[in-house]
């Protein structure tokens, strides 16, 4: 039971052989400050490097703070300035970051009304995130701030593009810093992901809850995460891997590509990709050229349900915030 309705924050932190950072991520949870209890779960894909023996540390460490109450089997420690902290973590085989997720979902509390993941190589920015984004909630929303990249060092490199976005214009800008949002809702089956999408399970979920009615509140004036790009995060292999999903979910959706989407899409997946229509198109070093071409798939995808997934190939660039 929980005691005179204090509300209940549910983080999930997919993961897999992050033990140079994890440490930042599961303290920067902990060291929330607010009026709320915070269940916290980590799920790991059998990490092979010291990420095991760190999540065992931290659990050995959670427990040597006072308890304060139980609710629903889960026993909450006094750790700091929030009402109490729950930590559950298991390491076990999945099917990538998306299913770990879903098996965080399903561990959640019934009386957790606010979930959010935050992966196990970002970290919350300062102590008063959560409360920052708790006291802008209300039923059925989505309510994010601002993200900051960091580099392996924890140095910021740039700011997210963070923006306001619509059902619509969420396909084309990827307007949602993920890690610096607050979801609340009553039903878990709100929550899960979809495991096709390994790349844009986040832009799946912001789809889902739009079409669910969910309210998304832009919170301007907080950069709320760090969000760390290092050599093992983004690759360019997961940029081609971004946009065949995206063009996936949107004919699910049966919505239309934008030009601002077509043309990020062509030219680093196309113009300025590896494949053999890329090395073609480098012959012809025109904006005439591309402006014609990316006419032309707009066309073909918009009014003829052509799929150019095998148009694209991985870029020759790796990914750069």
């Amino acid at each position: 039971m929980n005691p005179n309705n204090i509300p209940i924050i549910t983080i999930v932190t997919p993961s897999f052989n992050q033990g140079a950072f994890i440490s930042e991520t599961l303290n920067s949870v902990i060291e929330q400050e607010g009026s709320f209890f915070i269940d916290f779960i980590v799920i790991d894909g059998l990490s092979t490097d010291n990420t095991i023996e760190i999540l065992g540390n931290f659990e050995k460490k959670i427990k040597e703070y006072p308890s304060v109450v139980q609710i629903s089997g889960k026993t909450f420690h006094s750790v700091g300035g929030n009402q109490g902290v729950s930590f559950t973590w298991k390491s076990e085989n999945d099917f990538g970051q998306t299913d770990a997720i879903n098996k965080g979902i399903k561990l959640m509390l019934d009386e957790s009304r606010y979930f959010n993941w935050l992966c196990s190589d970002d970290r919350f920015r300062t102590k008063d995130v959560l409360a920052t984004l708790l006291s802008n909630s209300r039923e059925k929303s989505v309510v994010y701030g601002k993200s900051m990249y960091i580099n392996e060092a924890g140095i910021d490199l740039k700011e997210y593009a963070t923006s306001h976005v619509t059902s619509n214009s969420i396909f084309e800008n990827f307007g949602i810093a993920q890690p610096s949002a607050l979801i609340c809702s009553k039903s878990k089956e709100d929550l899960f992901l979809d495991l096709q999408y390994s790349s844009i399970m986040d832009l799946f979920l912001w789809v889902k809850l739009f079409s669910l009615g969910f309210e998304f509140k832009y919170l301007d004036n907080y950069i709320l995460s760090d969000y760390r790009i290092h050599s093992l995060s983004k690759t360019s292999s997961w940029r081609l891997r971004t946009y065949i999903e995206i063009l996936s979910l949107m004919k699910s959706k049966q919505k239309r590509i934008s030009l601002k989407l077509m043309r990020a899409m062509y030219h680093e997946c196309i113009r300025y990709g590896n494949g053999k229509l890329g090395r073609i198109l480098i012959r012809f070093n025109s904006r005439y050229v591309d402006g014609f071409l990316i006419r032309i798939l707009m066309i073909a995808i918009n009014y003829f349900n052509v799929d150019p997934s095998y148009l694209l190939s991985s870029p020759k660039q790796h990914w750069n915030p």
